[in-house]
């Protein structure tokens, strides 16, 4: 049976066609509220979508209806970019979907709503989420990046001209973009030359991961070394790339995996920015105890920066298997998928860099988990990743 996902829209074309998909989802579409809530009665409904344009009853109030009957339904609105700045959401609303949408962004959307509802139900993440007062929140530009980049027609210099208006953003991009890590053999010196030389999709990245370490002063106050989370993060994005293009042939699955290893510890940066004194301690005890920084964690605050940090970005907006990437990423057991992810990626080149990279008084703790690549028949592959990392590494 198919999975249903239920339409609340003015204009029918708002609707993606799932019609010539191969995809265990449907869509469904109702004219108005009353129907809307029939067909959630009637039907096993996964997700349902609202517009906020509907002419009909405030949509917050459907969705609140929708929360409060059939509270195992996901509740998605979609929407233009500007009403994101003006929409007071209280939490009705799990997902936003930018219009015009796609059937693999709502699907993405519907389970990024789902996996974090499930982290929610934990009682010690819930509780250290509740906790976290200062949050990135996903920037303005990257909004406007994937507005541009749906049109065939968006060139580099108008990508540039986005991302210029921070001036501090573009700052942050260009000392990214001229890290060694990108080999471009000169000096970029605006943000048009840096996406034409890495790509649109990996400038994308960029301004996620600038826009996480903006707090990093702050971070600095517990003891966190930023500078040094800033080049292992770097290297971890450019590995899981290296192992993912290496391993299948997907450059979907290449650039989550990138993405994900760019974002995969800025937990760390949200626990040490909020908690600085709690977290200065953990970080004490790791060096002092010679245990892995995750053990810790989740013997303190009950649970650990990866879970925490794939929260925040879920609520971003990133796809699934971004946010999958990095809440797994200590833990890849955990990922119910029995193929290779970005989980595998980021898992394993968090791992690898960490073996690249370990100063003389910290110990390489942080392992490959050999029985969960046995159990995927990736095992085989370990040593032709590492030997790939560590060619890059050796290059930059």
């Amino acid at each position: 049976m198919k999975r249903k996902i239920l339409f609340l829209v003015r204009n029918p074309a708002d609707v993606p066609s799932f019609a010539d998909l191969r995809l265990e989802w449907e869509a469904l579409t109702a004219q108005n509220t009353d129907n809307a809530l029939q067909a959630l009665l009637r039907d096993p409904i996964e997700a349902v979508v609202v517009d906020a344009r509907f002419s009909g009853e405030p949509e917050l109030g459907f969705l609140a209806t929708v929360a409060a009957r059939a509270p195992q339904v996901t509740r998605l609105m979609l929407c233009d970019l500007a009403d994101m700045k003006t929409i007071k959401n209280d939490g009705t609303v799990q997902q936003f979907l930018v219009r015009p949408t796609t059937v693999e962004a709502t699907v993405s959307a519907a389970l990024r709503a789902r996996l974090l509802s499930s982290w929610m139900a934990d009682p010690a993440l819930k509780q250290l989420f509740g906790q976290m007062r200062k949050l990135p929140s996903v920037p303005t530009v990257y909004l406007q990046l994937l507005e541009l980049v749906k049109s065939p027609d968006t060139d580099m210099d108008e990508i540039g001209r986005t991302i210029a208006q921070e001036p501090g953003l573009t700052v942050r991009v260009l000392q990214m973009a001229n890290s060694p890590f990108f080999g471009l053999g000169r000096i970029v010196s605006n943000p048009s030359e840096a996406a034409s030389y890495i790509g649109v999709e990996r400038t994308k990245s960029l301004v996620l991961m600038a826009q996480a370490f903006a707090n990093g002063a702050e971070a600095q106050q517990a003891g966190l070394l930023v500078d040094k989370l800033w080049r292992h993060s770097l290297a971890t994005g450019d590995f899981a790339r290296r192992i993912a293009r290496r391993q299948i042939r997907e450059e979907r699955i290449a650039e989550e995996s990138y993405t994900g290893g760019l974002l995969h510890d800025v937990g760390k940066l949200m626990l040490a920015t909020n908690l600085p004194k709690e977290y200065g301690t953990v970080l004490q005890r790791c060096q002092a105890e010679g245990r892995t920084l995750d053990a810790v964690e989740r013997e303190v605050f009950g649970a650990t920066h990866a879970e925490l940090g794939a929260c925040v970005l879920t609520v971003w907006g990133l796809p699934s298997g971004v946010v999958e990437s990095i809440a797994y990423h200590h833990q890849p057991d955990k990922n119910p998928s029995k193929m290779f992810s970005p989980t595998v990626a980021v898992h394993a080149a968090n791992a690898i860099a960490h073996e690249f990279h370990v100063e003389p008084d910290e110990p390489a703790i942080v392992r490959l988990d050999k029985y969960y690549l046995d159990d995927l028949g990736l095992a085989k592959h370990a040593d032709a990743w590492r030997e790939a990392c560590r060619e890059a590494a050796v290059a930059a």
